[in-house]
Protein backbone atom coordinates (compact mmCIF):
# COMPACT_ATOMS: atom_id res chain seq x y z
CA UNK A 1 0.00 0.00 0.00
CA UNK A 2 1.44 3.30 -1.16
CA UNK A 3 2.19 6.03 1.03
CA UNK A 4 -0.91 7.95 0.19
CA UNK A 5 -3.03 5.64 0.60
CA UNK A 6 -2.18 5.51 4.57
CA UNK A 7 -1.86 8.79 5.04
CA UNK A 8 -5.71 9.05 3.70
CA UNK A 9 -6.48 5.98 6.15
CA UNK A 10 -4.87 8.05 8.79
CA UNK A 11 -6.63 11.64 8.32
CA UNK A 12 -10.45 9.83 7.79
CA UNK A 13 -9.63 7.65 10.94
CA UNK A 14 -8.23 10.73 12.89
CA UNK A 15 -11.65 12.54 11.57
CA UNK A 16 -14.37 9.51 12.87
CA UNK A 17 -12.54 9.76 15.82
CA UNK A 18 -13.11 13.41 16.48
CA UNK A 19 -16.32 12.73 15.45
CA UNK A 20 -17.30 9.70 17.76
CA UNK A 21 -16.16 11.63 20.53
CA UNK A 22 -17.96 14.42 19.73
CA UNK A 23 -21.18 12.74 19.44
CA UNK A 24 -20.44 10.86 22.67
CA UNK A 25 -19.67 14.28 24.44
CA UNK A 26 -22.73 15.44 23.60
CA UNK A 27 -24.81 13.00 24.03
CA UNK A 28 -23.70 13.14 27.93
CA UNK A 29 -24.01 9.04 28.79
CA UNK A 30 -20.17 9.04 29.22
CA UNK A 31 -17.27 8.61 26.65
CA UNK A 32 -14.45 6.40 25.77
CA UNK A 33 -12.42 5.88 29.13
CA UNK A 34 -9.26 8.80 27.71
CA UNK A 35 -11.83 10.95 26.63
CA UNK A 36 -13.73 11.24 30.27
CA UNK A 37 -9.94 11.56 31.85
CA UNK A 38 -9.64 14.72 29.39
CA UNK A 39 -13.24 15.85 29.93
CA UNK A 40 -13.18 15.76 34.05
CA UNK A 41 -9.55 17.93 33.54
CA UNK A 42 -11.37 20.49 31.05
CA UNK A 43 -14.01 21.11 33.31
CA UNK A 44 -12.19 21.56 36.40
CA UNK A 45 -9.94 24.35 33.83
CA UNK A 46 -13.15 26.00 32.77
CA UNK A 47 -14.57 25.81 36.42
CA UNK A 48 -11.41 28.36 37.58
CA UNK A 49 -12.13 30.28 34.38
CA UNK A 50 -9.53 28.96 31.59
CA UNK A 51 -11.87 28.53 28.70
CA UNK A 52 -9.26 27.66 26.67
CA UNK A 53 -8.93 23.72 27.65
CA UNK A 54 -11.49 22.29 25.71
CA UNK A 55 -11.92 18.47 25.79
CA UNK A 56 -9.70 18.42 22.97
CA UNK A 57 -6.94 20.52 23.72
CA UNK A 58 -6.84 18.27 27.13
CA UNK A 59 -6.74 15.48 24.77
CA UNK A 60 -3.72 17.35 23.04
CA UNK A 61 -1.85 18.51 25.91
CA UNK A 62 -2.24 14.79 27.62
CA UNK A 63 -0.95 13.37 24.40
CA UNK A 64 1.58 15.62 24.22
CA UNK A 65 2.56 14.74 28.04
CA UNK A 66 2.91 11.15 27.27
CA UNK A 67 4.55 12.15 23.87
CA UNK A 68 7.69 13.21 25.85
CA UNK A 69 7.78 10.68 28.72
CA UNK A 70 7.65 8.34 26.03
CA UNK A 71 10.82 9.62 24.34
CA UNK A 72 12.78 10.25 26.85
CA UNK A 73 11.94 6.46 28.48
CA UNK A 74 11.84 4.75 24.57
CA UNK A 75 13.87 7.31 22.43
CA UNK A 76 11.06 7.15 19.50
CA UNK A 77 10.42 3.56 19.20
CA UNK A 78 7.01 3.65 18.48
CA UNK A 79 6.35 7.07 16.57
CA UNK A 80 5.89 7.71 13.12
CA UNK A 81 3.86 10.21 11.18
CA UNK A 82 0.20 8.91 12.36
CA UNK A 83 1.76 9.81 15.81
CA UNK A 84 1.96 12.93 15.44
CA UNK A 85 -1.78 12.99 13.29
CA UNK A 86 -3.18 11.58 16.98
CA UNK A 87 -1.39 13.77 19.07
CA UNK A 88 -3.00 16.73 17.31
CA UNK A 89 -5.74 15.94 15.06
CA UNK A 90 -7.92 14.11 17.30
CA UNK A 91 -8.12 17.00 19.60
CA UNK A 92 -8.85 19.59 17.17
CA UNK A 93 -11.51 17.11 15.18
CA UNK A 94 -12.92 16.73 18.01
CA UNK A 95 -13.49 19.87 19.24
CA UNK A 96 -14.98 20.87 15.45
CA UNK A 97 -17.15 18.03 15.07
CA UNK A 98 -18.33 18.75 19.11
CA UNK A 99 -19.41 22.81 17.63
CA UNK A 100 -20.91 21.76 14.12
CA UNK A 101 -23.39 18.63 15.96
CA UNK A 102 -23.59 19.24 19.40
CA UNK A 103 -27.11 21.42 18.89
CA UNK A 104 -28.69 18.69 16.90
CA UNK A 105 -27.55 15.53 19.46
CA UNK A 106 -28.89 17.73 22.31
CA UNK A 107 -31.82 18.88 20.82
CA UNK A 108 -32.55 15.33 19.76
CA UNK A 109 -32.37 13.75 23.47
CA UNK A 110 -35.41 11.72 23.49
CA UNK A 111 -34.65 8.15 25.30
CA UNK A 112 -34.80 6.75 21.26
CA UNK A 113 -32.08 8.79 20.06
CA UNK A 114 -30.04 8.75 23.17
CA UNK A 115 -29.49 5.37 22.20
CA UNK A 116 -29.19 6.02 18.56
CA UNK A 117 -26.69 8.53 19.59
CA UNK A 118 -25.22 6.15 22.11
CA UNK A 119 -24.28 3.32 19.48
CA UNK A 120 -23.39 5.72 16.56
CA UNK A 121 -20.71 7.26 18.93
CA UNK A 122 -19.55 4.29 19.60
CA UNK A 123 -19.61 2.85 16.12
CA UNK A 124 -18.04 5.95 14.62
CA UNK A 125 -15.11 6.31 16.64
CA UNK A 126 -14.18 2.28 16.88
CA UNK A 127 -14.24 2.65 13.04
CA UNK A 128 -12.03 5.82 13.22
CA UNK A 129 -9.50 3.75 15.79
CA UNK A 130 -9.45 0.84 13.32
CA UNK A 131 -9.19 3.06 9.85
CA UNK A 132 -6.20 4.76 11.94
CA UNK A 133 -4.59 1.76 12.69
CA UNK A 134 -5.05 0.34 9.75
CA UNK A 135 -2.70 2.85 8.46
CA UNK A 136 -0.16 1.78 9.64
CA UNK A 137 1.86 4.56 10.25
CA UNK A 138 1.77 4.90 14.16
CA UNK A 139 -0.92 5.37 16.87
CA UNK A 140 -1.26 8.44 19.18
CA UNK A 141 0.69 8.68 22.53
CA UNK A 142 -2.01 7.91 24.66
CA UNK A 143 -2.74 4.86 22.97
CA UNK A 144 0.84 3.95 23.11
CA UNK A 145 1.07 3.64 26.55
CA UNK A 146 -0.28 0.46 26.45
CA UNK A 147 1.92 -0.31 23.71
CA UNK A 148 4.88 0.42 25.96
CA UNK A 149 3.95 -1.21 28.88
CA UNK A 150 3.77 -4.55 27.23
CA UNK A 151 6.78 -4.52 25.31
CA UNK A 152 8.83 -3.54 29.13
CA UNK A 153 6.92 -6.25 30.80
CA UNK A 154 6.78 -9.42 28.58
CA UNK A 155 4.43 -11.02 30.75
CA UNK A 156 1.29 -8.95 30.28
CA UNK A 157 -0.45 -8.86 27.32
CA UNK A 158 -1.20 -5.98 25.60
CA UNK A 159 -5.17 -6.89 25.65
CA UNK A 160 -4.73 -6.93 29.70
CA UNK A 161 -2.53 -3.77 29.53
CA UNK A 162 -5.43 -1.61 27.75
CA UNK A 163 -8.11 -2.79 29.30
CA UNK A 164 -6.06 -2.22 32.76
CA UNK A 165 -4.83 1.58 31.16
CA UNK A 166 -8.26 1.94 29.98
CA UNK A 167 -10.37 0.86 33.20
CA UNK A 168 -7.38 3.39 34.92
CA UNK A 169 -8.68 6.82 32.84
CA UNK A 170 -12.33 5.85 33.15
CA UNK A 171 -11.60 5.73 37.46
CA UNK A 172 -9.28 8.84 37.38
CA UNK A 173 -12.18 10.77 34.86
CA UNK A 174 -14.70 9.48 37.24
CA UNK A 175 -13.22 10.60 40.41
CA UNK A 176 -12.26 14.24 39.31
CA UNK A 177 -16.31 14.65 38.17
CA UNK A 178 -15.85 13.46 34.23
CA UNK A 179 -18.84 11.00 33.18
CA UNK A 180 -18.63 7.64 33.46
CA UNK A 181 -21.80 6.13 31.61
CA UNK A 182 -23.51 3.43 29.47
CA UNK A 183 -21.09 4.96 26.38
CA UNK A 184 -17.87 4.16 28.43
CA UNK A 185 -18.65 0.43 28.89
CA UNK A 186 -20.19 0.44 25.71
CA UNK A 187 -16.67 1.38 24.02
CA UNK A 188 -14.34 -0.52 26.00
CA UNK A 189 -15.58 -4.23 24.96
CA UNK A 190 -17.00 -2.50 21.43
CA UNK A 191 -13.55 -1.01 20.49
CA UNK A 192 -11.18 -3.83 20.45
CA UNK A 193 -13.52 -5.96 18.02
CA UNK A 194 -15.06 -3.65 15.84
CA UNK A 195 -11.37 -1.59 15.32
CA UNK A 196 -9.77 -5.18 14.82
CA UNK A 197 -12.73 -5.88 12.26
CA UNK A 198 -11.70 -2.79 10.43
CA UNK A 199 -8.42 -2.98 10.48
CA UNK A 200 -8.38 -6.78 8.90
CA UNK A 201 -11.05 -5.42 6.00
CA UNK A 202 -9.18 -2.18 5.17
CA UNK A 203 -6.09 -3.45 4.61
CA UNK A 204 -8.06 -6.39 2.17
CA UNK A 205 -9.98 -3.27 0.54
CA UNK A 206 -6.34 -1.25 0.32
CA UNK A 207 -4.66 -4.69 -0.79
CA UNK A 208 -1.37 -4.44 1.38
Amino acid sequence: MNTFKRLMLVLVGVMLVGLGIAINLANNWGSDPATVFAHALSLKFNAKGLSFFTVGNVLILINLIVFIVLTITDKFKYYNIGTFAGTFCIGIFSDMWFNIISDAVVNLNSLVFKIVWLLLGALILSTGIGLYVAGDMGASPIDLISVAISDHFKKLSYPIVRIVCDLIFAILGWILGGVVGLTTILCMFLIGPISGFVIKYAKKICKF
